[in-house]
């Protein structure tokens, strides 16, 4: 594992490698302190554990959480480093908070994907949409010389079913469904950035050995779900479970693995690290506007309060200081990566209001569904989207209009209900999880790999090489992607 690009392996055997590696209570309890002092910055705590009544999630106690992870360990509830990690990011996915991830261990060197992409279309943009194999759509020239048949089923279960129980643990960061559905499916705008959809490429959980697919025709498509290697750079052999511990967990280096001829110094470039923090904090708080004054912050204590909403302590209200040049785009330090783990530190609030917009439904003036001649060509997707908002109202999803707050058209003659609030679900259940781990693992697939893997990047950042897949512009205004010869739509 030496190079920068992605390596495709069968799922089966990402599995067994992940699953064979050990785990250390005393590590894994070190952590979750420091994971646990480092999620008291999420600025959502409360909201999260206690939302509005509108919000679309379920309620998530993240803090309570970490204790219930903590407990499992204590009671040796983990057979291997996988199961740990899984629980944990679990319990961050539950937050559906992009902000908050977590990029490291031994989750952080594989994904797994489907070796096909799919999208939902609607036939004519009012009709309910149907999934279908994005590559049929493609090769069929946007349904125009034959129609491909939708899919129906995946691995034996309805076809939504199956994507609405794989959304909820592997899309992230949306703070309501319909956004979990759409992370699955083949998007242009994540291909031309280089980056993978939730399901064929950043799924972050084992999604099993194989998928099958059964369209509406009665035909079956059967294959190997794929694990993609996210390279870390040299990292010496490593050639058992220990040794993907010590590297992925630990980050040492094997001990016969000497990477660099010529030994690298490391020290503190500051060795007063720290004296300078009340400087700083003036300087951070000063250039800052109250909102409630209209004027600079005098001080850090004027800044900092605290002040409580919601059963928490926060800051003062704020607003950026956009004729300040403190923080001018050229001030800002270069090349500064921050890739391993993020957490919200900062809420946007409207002014007389304390709730965070992210807790706040705020419903679209229209919803359209995506169609065959939209799929792959932006140009009509937004000429559609135009039609739908300014002249033909009956383009817009039935039921979907009524609800934006900003005065804008609706669907004549339509009286939409209240939206349903999806805060009645069920939150992610630590002893369900639990109860779910077995002693087996997968035999070894080593059969040949199919390699079908489908669209670029993912959350954290992770992109495709640029040489990984190549996206164009056909002759009728479609993109499509191609590799290694084959069309993947």
């Amino acid at each position: 594992m030496s190079t920068y690009s992605q390596d495709i392996f069968n799922a089966s055997l990402v599995y067994e490698c992940l699953t064979s590696v050990p785990f250390n209570v005393a590590v894994a309890s070190r952590f979750i302190d420091y994971w646990n002092d480092t999620v008291q910055f999420q600025s959502t705590l409360s909201y999260l554990k206690n939302p509005p009544a509108n919000y679309q999630r379920p309620a998530v106690d993240l803090v309570a959480g970490l204790s219930e992870l903590q407990n499992a360990v204590n009671n040796g509830a983990f057979k291997n480093q996988y199961e740990f990690e899984v629980a944990l990011q679990l319990l961050l996915v539950s937050a559906h908070d992009s902000h908050l991830y977590l990029n490291a261990g031994i989750l952080a060197a594989f994904t797994f994907a489907s070796p096909y992409d799919i999208v939902s279309l609607s036939t004519d943009g009012v009709e309910l949409p149907k999934i279908y194999l994005a590559v049929d759509v493609y090769n069929s020239n946007s349904f125009t010389t034959y129609q491909p048949s939708a899919v129906k089923s995946i691995n034996g279960q309805d076809v939504t079913g199956y994507l609405d129980a794989f959304a909820t643990n592997n899309s992230y960061g949306s703070t309501e469904g319909h956004a979990d559905w759409n992370q699955l499916m083949l998007s242009g705008a994540q291909d031309v950035q280089g980056y993978y959809n939730s399901f064929s490429g950043n799924t972050l959980f084992y999604p099993g050995d194989h998928i099958s697919f059964t369209f509406e025709n009665g035909t079956t498509i059967t294959d190997r779900y794929l694990g993609v290697y996210w390279s870390q750079g040299p990292t010496g052999p490593l050639a058992t479970g220990g040794d993907f511990y010590n590297f992925f967990v630990l980050g040492y280096w094997p001990a016969s693995y000497d990477p660099n001829s010529e030994l690298e110094g490391a020290g503190e470039s500051e060795p007063a690290t720290g004296s300078f923090s009340s400087a700083t904090d003036e300087w951070i708080a000063t250039p800052r506007i109250n909102a409630e004054t209209d004027a600079n912050f005098t001080s850090w204590a004027e800044f900092y309060g605290s002040y409580e909403y919601n059963g928490d302590d926060f800051t003062a209200k704020q607003r950026y200081n956009l004729s300040s040049e403190v923080f001018t785009s050229s001030a800002i330090a270069n090349d500064v990566y921050i890739v391993d783990a993020g957490i919200n530190l900062r809420d946007q609030v409207r002014q007389d209001d304390e709730t965070p917009l992210q807790f706040t439904y705020e419903a679209a003036d229209c919803r359209i569904f995506w169609t065959p001649k939209t799929i792959f060509s932006y140009a009509a997707l937004w000429q559609y989207a135009a039609d739908a908002i300014w002249s033909n109202a009956s383009l817009c999803v039935s039921g979907s209009t009524g609800f934006s707050n900003n005065g804008s058209q609706t669907a004549a003659d339509e009286t939409p209900a209240p939206p349903e609030s999806l805060s009645k679900l069920s939150p992610f259940n630590m002893t369900e999880y639990l109860s779910t781990l077995s002693n087996q693992t997968p035999a070894l697939d080593s059969s040949d790999l199919e390699d079908g893997l489908s669209a670029g990047g993912g959350v954290y950042g992770r992109a495709r090489s640029a040489t990984f897949r190549d996206c164009s512009v056909d002759a009728n205004g479609y993109y499509y992607c191609t590799q290694a010869g084959f069309v993947l739509g």
